[in-house]
């Protein structure tokens, strides 16, 4: 038989209301190449684990399922090195999470040619439709009209493709011996490193955001401790990436870990600010915060009553104790 040449995997916990949309998507795929799809179920406990079953009884010869017992996320297991990586098979890899989904039944095929034809590029994404699931919204993840190469400030500071657009080369799957639970980032990160990150114009994806079953504002202090890992990882992440690539990107990465380190030093204050009883430990985590040096910078980025709303958010604490009102009730609301 043919060999293949893509792989695709997708990693799925607890999404059976999105699931069916999304391996649909990946088997409805118009290529002239042979694939197969690589599942992953972290031991979900609404069905999720059953639907891949079917699917896999379904199309044995396309899905390759991999279903778990126990949840491994929780354990700090690298699912993608242990379970994932040694399954991969073909020149390239791209990747679908079970709560998103392909719109696009020519994608792989679009994005294998432009892969084949150009080998200097090492990831090829494409822009996808971010649809809020607690709002009904929809916007587009970015307004590139035309093949768009990513430069460094896209890479490093923004976010302006996503997962379900990666197209990468195999030989560059294999990232960095540490684990990181944001294996897409470093992902995007090494794959600018050793080539070229091209977005392609066209709407092939939809990333389902706000899921019901992730963070919610009853566990709103669980999600501020874990956001603050990972940005804290992050930034271990990048100091390693900085060290392996003989500091290439030093100053845009200096900048992207003052910004992370921001972001740690907020999330901090607003666990204060949400639980202390202490006027002086509040207003003091207020002051730290505003003294950072990326925080008048931070004012920049908005414009008029939006930047006067970003301004005393946290240097209203002269209003005390009116101001700690009106911070709990928009932390709360927060997520």
């Amino acid at each position: 038989m043919e060999d293949i040449k893509v792989s695709i995997y997708c990693l799925a916990y607890n999404c059976a209301d999105f699931f069916e949309k999304s391996i649909q998507g990946m088997l409805n795929q118009r290529v002239n190449f042979r694939y197969k799809i690589i599942v992953h179920d972290d031991a979900s406990t609404d069905g999720t684990d059953d639907l891949i079953r079917k699917y896999a009884e379904q199309y044995p010869d396309k899905i390759c399922s991999v279903l778990q017992t126990e949840n491994q996320y929780s354990k700090g297991v690298d699912i993608c090195k242990v379970y994932i990586e040694p399954k991969l098979e073909g020149k390239y890899v791209a990747i679908c999470e079970g709560d998103d989904y392909w719109i696009d039944e020519n994608k792989l095929q679009v994005q294998y040619d432009y892969m084949e034809t150009h080998p200097e590029c090492s990831l090829c994404t494409h822009n996808t439709e971010i649809r809020d699931l607690n709002t009904g919204k929809k916007r587009n993840f970015n307004n590139w009209k035309d093949i768009h190469i990513l430069t460094e400030e896209e890479i490093f500071l923004k976010w302006s493709v996503h997962t379900s657009s990666y197209f990468v080369r195999r030989e560059n799957e294999k990232w960095t011996g540490n684990y990181y639970m944001f294996g897409d980032y470093v992902m995007l990160t090494w794959a600018f490193y050793n080539g070229v990150v091209v977005c392609l114009p066209q709407m092939m994806s939809v990333y389902n955001f706000n899921n019901p079953n992730g963070l919610t504002k009853m566990n709103y202090d669980a999600g501020l401790m874990k956001k603050q890992k990972i940005e804290r990882d992050r930034i271990s992440y990048l100091n390693e990436f900085n060290e392996k690539t003989q500091y290439r990107y030093n100053n845009i990465i200096a900048k992207r870990c003052e910004i992370m380190d921001y972001g740690c030093l907020e999330r901090e204050c607003d666990y204060i600010i949400l639980h202390s009883d202490s006027k002086e430990d509040v207003i003091k985590a207020a002051k730290k915060l505003t003294s950072h040096e990326y925080y008048s910078e931070s004012l920049h980025t908005k414009k008029g009553i939006r930047r006067l709303i970003k301004k005393y958010r946290y240097e209203g604490y002269r209003f005390y104790p009116l101001w700690k009102i009106v911070m709990k009730v928009y932390l709360t609301n927060r997520l």
